[in-house]
């Protein structure tokens, strides 16, 4: 999103993602990236006749909020959602209100970083 926000997105509103970097690390890549990210594959090649092992594919910035969970140690999940479970009382918000003012302000602010030596 910080890519896009300083022009130097792509001419839709997105990144460039080249995943063809990882020919130079793993032997048989291709088929290993047809197999890993076998939905990815066939969407670009059907859609945008793009192969993804050869070529850069375009993203666009998402947010994902559902990438673990809390593990139920003396009613921890249950002390979480007991703020939504009171239902209309005062001045108390939704949760759909409160998921939908999340998603935009970590969509906004927050993103994701990658540098090169992690890979």
């Amino acid at each position: 999103m910080r890519e896009v926000r300083v022009g130097r997105g792509s001419p839709h509103g997105g990144v460039l993602l080249d995943i063809s970097w990882i020919k130079e690390r793993l032997p048989n890549a291709a088929d290993h990236i047809r197999k890993k990210l076998s939905s990815m594959y066939h969407q670009f090649k059907q859609l945008a006749d793009i192969d993804i092992t050869k070529e850069p594919m375009e993203v666009g910035p998402t947010t994902h909020y559902i990438m673990g969970g809390i593990r139920e140690v003396d009613g921890i999940a249950q002390a979480a959602l007991a703020p939504f479970e009171r239902g209309g009382q005062g001045d108390a918000e939704g949760p759909y209100h409160v998921q939908h003012d999340l998603q935009t302000m970590m969509q906004d602010l927050v993103g994701i970083v990658r540098r090169a030596s992690a890979r």
